[in-house]
């Protein structure tokens, strides 16, 4: 990555004095893969600017562009060209398909059987006893409503 670098270096040294390519070679060693407005707001730079510079190196191979889009592109040093190969192609529309998502193709139309259920353990197999509920239940509407006739009474 060094020895990139300093080629890399060497390569924009004959520029004029204060152009900003030894600077943008710099960031690319420090930040190995990074977009064109980010180089842009590390530079001080118009982003069509760094996008034009990140382009001459490329075509000088001082940089890759890894992504392999239009738009959005990441850069890095040419070191890095194997990073490219990892990272996935982007998404395009298969030719003669129309929006939305493809149909399901549903070769075998055997119907879905779910395979036996666990064995219940002891919890789930214990059986609660509701025989009081019936009578908690009576008493709590006769608490709801002598509450609803304590509220009228207090209201009145």
């Amino acid at each position: 990555m060094e020895r990139a670098w300093f080629l890399a270096r060497a390569l924009v040294s004959d520029r004029r004095r204060n152009s900003r390519a030894a600077m943008a070679v710099d960031m690319l060693a420090a930040v190995p893969i990074a977009s064109a407005s980010t180089r842009a707001a590390g530079l001080d730079m118009a982003v069509q600017n760094v996008s034009a510079l990140l382009q001459d190196f490329y075509r000088a191979e001082i940089a890759v562009e890894v992504t392999r889009r239009s738009k959005r592109r990441l850069y890095s040093l040419a070191t890095l060209a194997p990073v490219r190969d990892r990272v996935a192609p982007p998404r395009r529309p298969e030719v003669g398909r129309g929006r939305g998502r493809p149909p399901i193709d549903r070769e075998d139309d055997t119907p879905f059987v779910p395979g036996p259920l666990p064995p219940v353990s002891m919890i789930e197999r214990r059986a609660f006893d509701y025989s009081d509920l019936e009578h908690w239940m009576q008493h709590l509407d006769r608490t709801i409503v002598k509450m609803k006739r304590s509220l009228d009474d207090l209201t009145r």
